[in-house]
């Protein structure tokens, strides 16, 4: 929940895919979850303190859609 309120889709009735849900605490000093998921769009990543429940770290990434993916397919495949 706090990793998908911060990246403002929380409320959305977007399709969210988890992608990654892991935990890493072992033999660390801070212990904390680790998600990455999407929404066919973009793509978030998140570390997210397992103790105080902060944001330790995020990222986001803009996806690329079928008919992008498509058409650089096609162009890489013109310059072969």
């Amino acid at each position: 929940k706090i990793a998908l309120t911060d990246a403002g889709v929380y409320a959305d009735n977007a399709k969210i895919t988890f992608t990654v849900e892991e935990y890493v605490g072992g033999g660390i000093k801070t212990p904390y979850f680790y998600f990455v998921f999407n929404n066919d769009t973009v793509q978030w990543s998140y570390r997210i303190d397992a103790t105080l429940g902060i944001v330790l770290e995020k990222s986001e990434v803009k996806l690329l859609s079928s008919l992008q993916k498509s058409k650089r397919k096609g162009v890489a495949y013109c310059h072969a």
